[in-house]
């Protein structure tokens, strides 16, 4: 129990960040997984739904292990799936912004593009935040 606190108070604000952001990855996934399927949209992307598998994983491996690198890793993958998840829904923006038929942004799709930027945006914050507890290692290792 002692390892446990002295985990949490070593990650400092940066094991909040990322936890925070894990969140918003898991809860993109479940909420794009839930109601991705649209008029505009036949089916779900697996390309998305492989990012944020892919950034949720890394995630919570920069968590555990505290690789500042890491960090920086999953941010860039969240960041990709929100591109991807606006290349997917274009056709959706674009009718909304054009308005060929008086449709209007849902709150799923709004929830989950929030949700997406969130969990790119935390998990940027988290990476600037944090120390580099490896660092070290590799120094002496060197």
């Amino acid at each position: 129990m002692a390892d446990f606190k002295g985990f949490i108070k070593n990650r400092g604000v940066s094991l909040y960040i990322s936890l925070i952001a894990l969140v918003c990855g898991v809860a993109a996934l479940i909420l794009y997984a839930v109601t991705g399927v649209t008029a505009f949209t036949s089916s779900l992307n697996y390309g998305l739904i492989a990012a944020l598998v892919v950034g949720i994983v890394i995630n919570v491996a920069s968590t555990i292990l505290g690789e500042k690198l890491l960090k920086y890793a999953a941010y860039a993958v969240y960041l990709f799936a929100l591109l991807q998840y606006v290349y997917v829904e274009i056709t959706y923006i674009a009718n909304v912004f054009v308005s060929i038929d008086g449709t209007s942004f849902s709150a799923s799709f709004i929830m989950t593009f929030i949700l997406c930027i969130a969990a790119a945006a935390l998990m940027f914050a988290s990476a600037v935040l944090a120390k580099d507890y490896l660092a070290g290692e590799r120094v002496k290792k060197a």
